[in-house]
């Protein structure tokens, strides 16, 4: 379960770092309350993953010493379930959030998608 630390904090501070450049580029106030609600978001899960990962083994030592014999883990299986949940939720509200406003730029088609393109890798 140790292992999964090196994938969700590389996935939580890139998406905050594209929410911090949402923040910079919108100003409106629907679209900052949006952003600060993924944040909580992606924070919240984050954490949420932090303690589960952290106290996923009884006894707690089991967590680090491969040489203890009568443990229980939690599924790995189950609790990415659980994280893939929020992480799409907010995946795809990264992905949404800037599209109102780009289709209200007064541009010509190809700068648009462009535009589009350069948001929708963003939120991946």
């Amino acid at each position: 379960m140790q292992e999964s630390y090196i994938y969700f904090a590389p996935v939580t501070f890139s998406k905050l770092a594209v929410l911090a450049l949402y923040l910079r580029i919108f100003h409106q106030k629907p679209y900052r309350i949006s952003i600060y609600f993924v944040a909580v978001l992606v924070i919240l899960t984050w954490l949420a993953h932090i303690v589960t990962a952290s106290l996923s083994c009884r006894p707690f030592e089991a967590n680090w010493n491969i040489e203890i014999k009568n443990f229980r883990c939690l599924s790995q299986i189950w609790t990415c379930r659980m994280y893939t949940i929020p992480n799409i939720i907010s995946g795809v509200i990264m992905f949404i959030l800037p599209i109102p406003a780009v289709h209200r730029l007064q541009v010509d088609g190809s700068t648009k998608f462009s535009l589009y393109l350069a948001f929708s890798m963003g939120s991946m």
